[in-house]
């Protein structure tokens, strides 16, 4: 294991780089779409927050992953990011996203993809070495 980080360890730097960049680059655009400011994002927060909320019953549940806007979600680049990396994996659960933002993600799933498949194709082919 140690061999092949080392022989690969310029390849596997640069993988890594470029998914640390698509990562960052998909969280920041999702934030600028689904914040509650942004002119494409939602709406007004608390009308969606109340409307929300009173349609899925308690109020008190609204911390846990499925009870949060995507307003709240991205609401920060650092609490989207979470949400964002497992778009880029593959992952796109059904969830009430704005028209610009279902594009943003698709080109983020096929643009994370091809980089994620780039880093695991380099560890592979260190092993073979």
């Amino acid at each position: 294991l140690r061999t092949v980080v080392y022989l690969e360890r310029w390849a596997l730097a640069r993988a890594g780089v470029a998914l640390l960049s698509i990562w960052l680059v998909h969280t920041a655009l999702l934030h600028l779409l689904e914040r509650p400011t942004s002119s494409l994002g939602q709406y007004n927060i608390e009308k969606l927050k109340e409307t929300f909320h009173s349609a899925n019953g308690n109020e008190e549940e609204e911390d846990e992953a499925g009870k949060l806007l995507m307003a709240e979600r991205y609401e920060s680049m650092w609490r989207g990011l979470q949400y964002s990396i497992v778009h880029i994996f593959g992952d796109y659960p059904e969830t009430h996203y704005g028209e610009v933002s279902k594009f943003v993600h698709i080109v983020g799933i096929f643009v994370g993809i091809g980089v994620n498949a780039s880093f695991i194709g380099v560890w592979v082919g260190g092993f073979t070495k």
